[in-house]
C-alpha cells in the first residue's frame, strides 16, 4: 500500500494537505484501480515558516555571517552564521563547527547567533518573512530549538522569537528591543550544550504580522547570565546559540486541536516536588484542587503534595475551554498505585457515557464509588458489594474523577474518566 492520493482540505481560507491510500488490483492482463478510503488520513499542521530547518540553500557556507545562503532567511542584526554539512570549510560544517560539535536537531543544517557578548553590548538576529500574514485575534503555536555552543564562556536567558509587521535591519553594538516575543517557559537560562532545548509558546496575533525574528531583545541589565565554560577551554566571551526547526503554526490547523494536558499520573516520595502540566509560554491555564484555585494563567506548576492529590487544569486557548487532570501519588500514603492498577479497571475509557467498573478487591469487599466533574460537583455516589458493575450513563462530554474506596480499609484509588460522544 503506497500513499498515492494527495487531497486538499480547505480550512479557514487556507489549504492543508492530507494523504490517503489507494490500492491497485491486477485482474488478468487488465489493471483495475480501486480507490479505498482509509480514515483517519494524515493531516499535517501548517507551518508558516519557510525553510524552517535551514536545509534549503543556494551555496554552502564557507565564512562568517552567511545566513542569507539559507534561502530566504536574512541577517536582521550583525553577522549571524550558517552551518551545513555540505560545507568544505570545517568551521561551518555539521556536526563539526567552529564552536564545537553538534548534530542538527533535524536534517543537516542550522543557524548560529550571538545571544550576548561581554566585550561590548552586541546582539545578532535572524529574520524571515512568513508564507502568510497572521490574522487578528487568531492563536498560533510558535516554537524553535536552541543549543548552547560548546565553547561559550557564558549561558544566558532571553533568547526569543518575535513577530513584526515589517522587517528591520540592525547593526553595530546595542540591542534591538521588541516586546512581541516568546522566550523559554519561565525565561530560564539556556545552558544545555548536549541536547536541543525547545522554546515554545502561544502567540495571539494583533493582525498583519508577517515577519519573525530570533535573538535576544533585552539589554545586558535585563539578561541573566551563568558562567559556563571559563577560559581557556571557553573561547567565546559571551553566549552563542545554535538555532533549528522554527515553526509558526495556526492552532486551528493542528490535527485534533490542542486540548488541555496536565501530564501523566506519577508517584513521588514524601517531601519531594514534581512538575505537572506543560512548559508552554503564554498558555492560559488555571489549576485547581477540587474547587480551590491554586495557580492561574500558567501552563505548568511545581507541586509538593503530602497525600495522594488530583489536580485539575482548565485551559483557555483563544476562548476554547478544555480540562484535564493528573494525580500525584505520595509513596507510603494510601494505596500503592502499582498494586491498584491491577485491581481497578474502567472500561471502555474513553467512552460515550456508558461504562463499567471492575473491582477485584478479593473477599466480600464493599466499595464506595464517587464520580465528580472537574468543578467538584458529584455526578454519582453509591455503595456496591459487586466486583463488577455497570453504572448509569453520564450525560455530558468531559473529564470526570472517579474515587473508588475500599470501605473496610478506607483505601482509595483515583481514576480519570473521559466521556466523548
Amino acid at each position: 500500500m503506497k500513499p498515492l492520493l494527495k487531497n486538499w482540505l480547505f480550512r479557514n481560507n487556507k489549504f492543508v494537505i492530507t494523504y490517503c491510500n489507494t490500492a491497485l488490483f491486477f485482474v488478468g492482463k487488465s489493471c483495475v484501480v480501486l480507490l479505498l478510503i482509509f480514515f483517519p488520513c494524515k493531516v499535517f499542521a501548517q507551518n508558516l515558516v519557510p525553510n524552517y530547518s535551514f536545509e534549503v540553500y543556494d551555496t554552502c557556507p564557507d565564512n562568517i555571517g552567511q545566513i542569507e545562503r539559507a534561502l530566504p532567511w536574512q541577517a536582521a542584526g550583525n553577522t549571524p552564521d550558517y552551518f551545513n554539512s555540505c560545507s568544505i570549510t570545517p568551521t561551518y560544517g555539521v556536526p563539526a563547527a567552529a564552536g564545537g560539535f553538534q548534530y542538527a536537531h533535524t536534517g543537516i543544517a542550522y543557524a548560529g547567533i550571538v545571544g550576548s557578548y561581554f566585550m561590548g553590548v552586541q546582539r545578532e538576529y535572524i529574520q524571515v518573512k512568513l508564507s502568510d500574514t497572521l490574522l487578528s485575534n487568531e492563536c498560533y503555536m510558535v516554537s524553535f530549538y536552541v543549543n548552547l555552543m560548546n565553547r561559550s564562556v557564558y549561558a544566558s536567558n532571553n533568547l526569543a522569537i518575535a513577530m513584526t509587521d515589517t522587517s528591520f535591519v540592525f547593526s553595530g553594538f546595542g540591542v534591538y528591543s521588541l516586546s512581541n516575543n516568546i522566550s523559554k517557559f519561565d525565561n530560564l537560562i539556556l545552558a544545555d550544550t548536549v541536547n536541543w532545548v525547545e522554546i515554545k509558546g502561544i502567540y495571539t496575533a494583533l493582525g498583519n504580522e508577517c515577519f519573525i525574528s530570533i535573538g535576544n531583545f533585552k539589554d545586558d541589565i535585563e539578561t541573566d547570565t551563568l558562567p559556563y565554560n571559563p577560559w581557556p577551554s571557553g573561547t567565546y566571551n559571551g553566549t552563542y546559540y545554535l538555532i533549528d526547526d522554527v515553526s509558526v503554526i495556526p492552532i486551528d490547523s493542528i490535527p485534533g486541536g490542542m486540548s488541555a494536558n496536565a501530564g501523566n499520573d506519577m508517584t513521588i516520595l514524601g517531601g519531594d516536588s514534581v512538575f505537572i502540566g506543560q512548559e508552554i509560554t503564554n498558555l492560559n491555564c488555571d489549576w485547581y484542587i477540587g474547587t480551590t484555585l491554586i495557580a492561574d494563567s500558567i501552563s505548568g506548576i511545581f507541586v509538593s503534595p503530602t497525600v495522594n492529590t488530583t489536580y485539575i487544569v482548565e485551559q483557555n486557548l483563544c476562548g476554547i475551554i478544555t480540562y484535564d487532570t493528573v494525580t500525584v501519588f505520595v509513596s507510603g500514603v494510601g494505596i500503592n498505585e502499582s498494586d491498584w492498577s491491577k485491581k481497578i479497571n474502567i472500561y471502555p475509557n474513553p467512552n460515550t457515557g456508558e461504562f463499567a467498573l471492575e473491582l477485584n478487591g478479593g473477599g466480600n469487599t464493599r466499595w464506595s464509588i464517587i464520580i465528580t466533574d472537574i468543578q467538584g460537583r458529584v455526578i454519582l455516589n453509591e455503595l456496591s458489594d459487586n466486583s463488577s458493575l455497570k453504572l448509569k450513563p453520564v450525560a455530558e462530554n468531559g473529564v470526570y474523577i472517579v474515587h473508588i474506596t475500599n470501605v473496610a480499609t478506607n483505601e482509595t484509588v483515583i481514576r480519570k474518566l473521559i466521556i466523548q460522544k
